[in-house]
């Protein structure tokens, strides 16, 4: 099997989910990064290989001979960016955010469906031991019919990624359960719970890395009590608990024979929607906002795996 000849575009705080392309040999390889940072070449360099192309210029970049490409460029970047890959005929990858608006991504999903170019979101934690496993436990029926979710985000890092150090959502979903997404980062720990209650029972992880634990409810019971079921959640190799080489492994198949993914492109759209109406809501004094539907063709496209 030849290697594919994969580009990245930006070699900066995401690099390291490249690399997991680079395989040279097994599928896969590097051949051009581009990026205006003069200490990229250097790292290139160290990192993949001196005989990679590093270019400054997106222009050179995109005449190049390219079978997919990587867009690791900052959040604000993505947009113009993948649009360009997208309208050049490269399958590409967009890091998350797709965007930071929604009328970019409308935009990003518009590109790939009018120029039938294949698009894939790195949506990481579809491809995290504790959400694969948690989700093979609610589909296996464990819990029964899905009513409501609740996600806890402990952010120990200050006050550095947003204007708002706290935020606190309510969601109702599209086949009616009840949501809430809460964030801090302003807590001494740094890890993510999710609750998910049904019908017949509910989960929650304590801990998200491979080592931590699931734990299951079904009987009833008065006061805490211990879990009926317990699982331990697998360990990983790799960024994010393990969950970037099968992310990238998935979009590299994905490129070469198409078919279904883990990570849905509606659904990236959809965090993008949540995510600035969200903002605009805790903006507006809580004011409730009605996330606008996506293109019914649009939809039906993606649902079919961009075929």
């Amino acid at each position: 099997m030849e290697d594919l000849r994969i580009g990245v575009i930006g070699f900066g705080l995401r690099r390291s989910i490249a690399l997991h392309a680079h395989r040279p040999g097994e599928g896969a390889r590097i051949v051009a990064v581009v990026d205006p940072a003069e200490r990229a070449r250097r790292e290139v360099a160290e990192q993949i290989d001196a005989e990679c192309a590093v270019h400054a210029s997106l222009d050179e970049f995109l005449a190049l001979d390219l079978d997919a490409v990587m867009v690791l460029s900052p959040d604000h970047t993505h947009a113009e960016i993948t649009q360009r890959t997208l309208s050049a005929g490269l399958p590409t990858f967009c890091e998350k955010p797709l965007a930071i608006s929604l009328e970019e991504a409308d935009a990003i999903l518009g590109a790939a469906h009018t120029h039938r170019t294949k698009l894939y979101v790195g949506h990481n934690m579809r491809h995290m031991p504790v959400v694969r496993q948690m989700k093979s436990l609610i589909d296996s029926g464990a819990i029964g019919k899905v009513r409501s979710v609740w996600c806890r985000h402990f952010v120990g890092a200050g006050g550095d990624f947003y204007l708002e150090d706290i935020s606190l959502l309510n969601l109702r979903l599209d086949n009616g359960v009840l949501a809430t997404y809460q964030q801090c980062h302003f807590t001494p720990d740094y890890w993510r719970n999710y609750t998910v209650i049904g019908d017949a029972g509910r989960l929650e992880n304590i801990g998200d890395s491979g080592g931590d634990q699931i734990h299951l409810w079904t009987s009833r019971r008065s006061g805490a009590r211990t879990p009926d079921r317990v699982e331990v959640i697998e360990r990983g190799d790799g960024g994010h608990g393990g969950a970037d080489p099968s992310l990238v492994a998935e979009f590299l198949r994905f490129v070469r024979e198409g078919g279904p993914t883990e990570v849905s492109t509606v659904a990236a759209r959809q965090a993008v929607a949540a995510a600035c109406l969200g903002a605009e809501s805790i903006r507006s004094d809580g004011a409730p906002k009605r996330v606008p539907e996506l293109a019914p063709e649009l939809v039906a496209y993606f649902d079919r795996w961009q075929a």
